[in-house]
């Protein structure tokens, strides 16, 4: 038995598909799960001040997005940088963080001071919210096509 299928405005439909494609990848999708990213960035500030490591507020301030330290008035003090974000067709990797020299220490602890985490707790508070925005971000991409 054979079958026959016959598409009208193939390459119409094929042009549009690439389109979508080349929508959400690269900087596009890094820029998704960027807004995605700020959710934890946000959370992670609030549980800073919510568990009572608050002194000054230098730590809550440092955090950003890596490659994003640009929008973070303290990402440029001392300390180190959390790294850039990376992106390809199929693929983006976005970092949140600090570069404030007692930021890992507080998060994961020391032989001397026990952990007190702060940003793991916050993305696995945000987890759903985040996929949650991250799909909004990629509707609105496609809706511009």
């Amino acid at each position: 038995m054979n079958i026959s299928v016959s598409i009208k405005g193939g390459p119409e439909l094929v042009a549009k598909l690439k389109k979508v494609s080349d929508s959400v990848a690269g900087n596009s999708l890094e820029n998704a799960a960027a807004s995605g990213a700020l959710l934890i960035q946000n959370e992670a500030k609030e549980t800073l001040k919510r568990e009572k490591h608050w002194v000054t507020g230098n730590l809550a301030r440092s955090l950003h997005i890596g490659g994003h330290s640009e929008e973070s008035e303290l990402a440029n003090s001392s300390g180190t940088d959390i790294g850039g974000n990376k992106n390809d067709r199929n693929h983006a990797e976005v970092l949140v963080g600090t570069n404030v020299i007692y930021g890992p220490p507080l998060e994961f602890g020391t032989r001397y001071h026990p952990p007190y985490p702060f940003l793991r707790p916050s993305m696995d508070t945000k987890a759903k919210a985040v996929a949650k925005e991250i799909g909004e971000a990629l509707k609105i991409l496609l809706g511009k096509i």
